[in-house]
């Protein structure tokens, strides 16, 4: 099972991972939006539901 993180970053810490990836570091696989907000416009529960999540800073969602 391969592992996707999702989460709001910054413009700044996209481009560092970028750099770094562009070096030769592995980054793993990320999808980053710009606000909470628009992260969940798009990921809806019902879209997540399919999905084994984990959050990291509080409880873990497992459906």
């Amino acid at each position: 099972m391969r592992t996707v993180t999702l989460g709001v970053s910054s413009r700044e810490e996209m481009s560092a991972r970028f750099v770094a990836a562009f070096k030769g570091n592995a980054q793993g696989a990320h999808i980053s939006f710009a606000s909470h907000e628009l992260l969940f416009q798009t990921l809806t529960p019902a879209a997540l539901e399919p999905y084994p999540c984990r959050h990291r800073r509080g409880t873990a969602i497992n459906p």
